[in-house]
């Protein structure tokens, strides 16, 4: 059988002899050819694949999990309970949630996509990118290390090489194998390659330094040397070398916790890898003779007790050796003073040693569960011994009082003590914890910058975002990656997990295989009618809902995440609109009963670096325009029917009244108030966005736009134009629009049905951007929005069937006072008593109407009464429309 079995990029190959130069610039070369399409791998699709090893290996009938909890015992010296230890925690290393927070946290939000993020102000894009081929160097004392090493190199997008380690060739290898089994696409399993070679091969190390991007090492002393020397100067070092951790116990924090609760948990420390991890304490210094003598006790006591649940490993004959002569040294030392030396060791071989000393003298411990408890009685004294060993001190575990908290853990990290927590947590930590006084992840990858003017012709350079300008193909795999991610989260809703099943979902292609979500369903699914559409504990965020007629209110929620989201990713679309820094903005959307525009555009404002000024649905005009003299506003926000005609009469107190920019939302602006607005109150520019409470922003309105014409936001909320079956129509075809919200995780909406109608424009629009353009048609329901409500035919028509009508027609109309409600009613009859009636009715039991007829948001209502059959019909079809918007 070949003594050197290595896996080249997808292929399993054997030998009799170790690696050769050769090979190595062979297997650089191959890596060169393979770098580009890694790079271009969806890091969601890594990250999946993880997901898939992490369901395999939790699985405790996994056939390679069974062959490695036989097979590692015996390779690694460990116990089968430690091995099986380390094997449940594959389920944390493979996590995909997990993972993607830590990219979140250490890579500071910025992705691998392009321009992730990007500063108006500097005109400045950031993105992470791979540095391309990394080899990891492993050290033999814990078999996991290959794990994190591989999948830090994955989840960064790098190719990656990586020598075995001669103490340990079993469970990487069948690591490979299983990942192999889960990679669909194959693109991951071949852009690794598992070499073997000794550390004596400087020919095969002085290639591989010569080639590579970067060098990870695991190891000691040597070990590290061995790659720094004469290192290339483009070769980055990645270096996880000898650390040496300890434990501190005050005797403020022996009395706050027991003496054997400190044991307990400073045992478990000591016995997570039989003390080979980084983060084991090798020495523990307590204040005072007598609380150490206490601790050594009790720390023996509870050794032998852990020894029964989970069982030291083998122990190699050199480091018996060292264990054997640091016991008879101390039993010597014990027997001429009793009193300053102690040890407390297993009854039977060497599963642990305990040593009481009184030489503070910071040294590494054989390791094995062998621990030397020094006591001090001056903490000062204790620093110059960390000082001495800085750079190598990682974690310093303590139990100290909660008054001491402040001071000792500003001396420690002074002294050069890299992490400090609390005894029974150096072994544990979060995925954003820092490693070595770093974090790992940006070790992986170039932070580019990207610092290039924009001179287009659509609007000023600030106005234009990188994602804007990408090319379509670019942005197609941006939005694909989105959507993947989306509907790995929704998979986890009691809604989706049914409606998902069996369905393969890659790209914005595929949706079509999802049925509509209609709005039916979204509430029934949403608390607090039910939680269907829940993936999880949610928290933070907004709660609003929808400004109604009449009938039970409808919700939208937010958590934190997605809402942070919205208010991000709509920063762009205010300054796609022309909104910058410096404006003074009006904000006169509607607040209160859980509206949710004026609170979403209010963080929005702030985002982006305005003054927003705080006016919501109150648009007095003799206090706007004190606030307009003493403030120089310049720019305004809102509904057109409740600004339209607040602003004119504003221009009827002060002629020099103007405003430089207005965007509205809500409604449509009629051509007269378009007309006037531009040319009585010499507003620049004017811009419509269109959003839905339920999904956030959907469009906006470039400068060369105007009209029915906006951009849509597909990377944020995909626009799919259907017809009545869900099914999509052509560019240019009128249907019915649904939204993806790609980023909103909480309560997903994939498919959700607006109520709108539209069509997507051919073609790319004159501003330069080359995201669609969509030409909203108004609402497909049976809605109408007027003064900043909305009219459902079927609740008005409700609301009259105990009135003789025959038929109903809604309509909205507008005038240069505002936008008024029109109803026209069919019936027998025609008094004033019978429209006083419908008048009485409608104000007493439809919400909000007669607050938006008093502040002017509604400027009127108008009944008209016509004897049955009058209203006018569809010719060909005999039908009468029931909604009409006459704007």
């Amino acid at each position: 059988m070949a003594e050197f079995r290595q896996y080249i990029f997808g292929e399993w190959k054997n030998s009799d002899t170790p690696l050769t130069a050769q090979e190595a610039g062979r297997i650089c070369d191959k890596a060169e050819e393979l770098r580009h399409e890694v790079l271009n791998y969806p890091p969601d699709k890594v990250l999946a694949l993880l997901g898939r090893l992490k369901e395999k290996w939790r699985d405790p009938d996994y056939k390679p999990r069974l062959e490695m909890l036989e097979a590692l015992p015996a390779a690694t010296g460990f116990s089968t309970e430690m091995i099986a230890l380390a094997l449940n925690y594959l389920e944390v290393v493979f996590d995909p949630d997990l993972l993607q927070r830590k990219l979140d946290h250490e890579l500071r939000g910025i992705s691998r996509s392009y321009a992730s993020r990007y500063d108006h102000s500097t005109r400045t894009s950031l993105q992470w990118r791979p540095i391309g081929i990394v080899l990891h160097v492993l050290a033999g004392n814990v078999f996991l290390g290959a794990v994190s090493s591989l999948v830090e190199g994955l989840i960064t997008g790098n190719i990656n090489i990586i020598k075995m380690s001669s103490a340990e060739k079993i469970f990487l290898p069948k690591l490979i194998e299983s990942l192999i089994g889960c990679d669909e696409d194959g693109v991951i399993s071949g852009s690794i390659a598992v070499v073997d070679y000794s550390s004596s091969q400087k020919d095969v190390m002085g290639e591989f330094k010569k080639r590579v991007d970067g060098i990870v090492v695991w190891g000691g002393e040597e070990a590290v040397k061995g790659y720094r020397n004469d290192l290339p100067a483009r070769t980055r070092l990645i270096v996880f070398g000898p650390k040496l951790s300890l434990a501190v116990i005050t005797a403020g924090g022996a009395a706050a916790c027991s003496m054997a609760e400190i044991a307990k948990k400073l045992a478990d420390e000591i016995s997570i890898w039989d003390q080979n991890a980084c983060t084991a304490p090798q020495m523990c210094f307590v204040e005072s003779a007598q609380n150490a003598k206490r601790l050594a006790e009790a720390l023996a006591n509870s050794l032998g007790k852990i020894e029964k649940m989970l069982p030291s490993g083998a122990i190699d004959l050199q480091r018996a050796c060292e264990i054997r002569k640091l016991r008879t040294i101390f039993e010597i030392a014990e027997a001429r003073d009793p009193g300053s030396f102690c040890l407390k060791g297993s009854s039977s071989g060497l599963k642990f040693t305990v040593i009481l000393d009184n030489d503070m003298s910071i040294e590494p411990s054989p390791l094995h569960r062998t621990i030397r408890v020094v006591p001090y009685e001056n903490f000062e004294a204790l620093l110059p011994r960390l000082e001495q060993l800085r750079g190598y001190i990682q974690t310093v575990g303590v139990a100290i009082s909660p008054d001491e908290q402040y001071e000792v853990s500003e001396k420690l990290s002074a002294a050069g003590a890299l992490r400090i927590v609390e005894i029974g947590k150096m072994a544990g930590g979060e995925i954003e914890d820092p490693h070595d006084a770093g974090y790992d992840l940006p070790q992986y990858l170039n932070l580019i910058m990207t610092r290039v003017s924009q001179a287009m012709a659509g609007g000023a350079p600030e106005e234009f975002d990188p994602v804007d300008l990408m090319p379509v193909h670019a942005r197609a795999e941006l939005i694909n990656e989105r959507l993947r991610r989306l509907i790995a989260k929704a998979g986890r809703s009691e809604f989706y997990s049914k409606r998902l099943s069996g369905l393969k979902i890659d790209s914005t292609e595929d949706l079509e295989k999802i049925p509509v979500l209609t709005r039916q369903e979204m509430d029934s699914n949403l608390p607090p009618a039910g939680n269907g559409l829940s993936t999880g504990p949610w928290y933070g965020g907004y709660v609003s809902r929808s400004g109604g007629s009449t009938g039970k209110p409808k919700f939208s929620i937010y958590d934190g995440h997605d809402w942070e989201e919205m208010i991000n990713n709509a920063g762009r679309l205010f300054r796609s609109v022309g909104i910058k820094k410096g404006d003074r903005l009006a904000n006169c959307l509607l607040a209160g009963d859980l509206y949710g525009s004026f609170v979403s555009f209010d963080h929005i404002n702030v985002r982006a670096g305005v003054t927003s000024f705080a006016f919501a649905g109150s648009l007095d005009p003799e206090v706007f325009l004190e606030v307009w003299r003493k403030f120089n506003i310049n720019a305004l926000q809102g509904v057109p029917s409740l600004f339209t005609p607040a602003l004119r009469k504003i221009k009827e107190l002060e002629p020099c009244f103007t405003l430089e920019k207005i965007i509205y939302a809500g409604q449509t602006l009629s051509s007269a108030d378009h007309n006037w607005l531009k040319s009585t109150l010499g507003v620049k520019r004017i811009s419509s966005v269109i959003g839905a409470n339920d999904g956030g922003q959907i469009a906006f309105q470039c400068a060369a736009q105007s009209g029915a014409l906006h951009h849509v936001i597909d990377d944020f909320n995909f626009i799919e134009v259907v017809d009545e079956n869900g099914k999509r129509v052509e560019d240019g075809v009128q249907g019915k629009l649904i939204i993806t919200s790609l980023l909103k995780y909480a309560f997903p909406l994939i498919r959700y049905e607006l109520g709108d109608k539209g069509r997507i424009v051919p073609g790319l629009c004159g501003c330069g951007r080359t995201i669609r353009t969509l030409e909203h048609l108004g609402r497909t329901d049976d809605i109408v929005c007027v003064g900043a409500m909305n009219f459902k035919y079927g609740d008005i028509r409700g609301l009259l069937s105990g009135l003789p009508v025959t038929e109903l027609q809604i309509a909205a109309r507008t005038c240069e006072k505002g936008d008024y409600l029109v109803l026209r009613v069919e019936s027998g009859l025609q008094t004033e008593d019978f429209r006083e009636k419908i008048r009485t009715l409608l104000l007493e039991k439809t919400e909000k109407l007669g607050e938006r007829l008093k502040t002017g948001a509604l400027y009127k209502l108008e009944i008209e009464l016509f004897k049955p059959g009058l209203l006018p019909r569809n010719e060909r079809t005999g039908k009468l429309k029931s909604l009409i918007d006459e704007r």
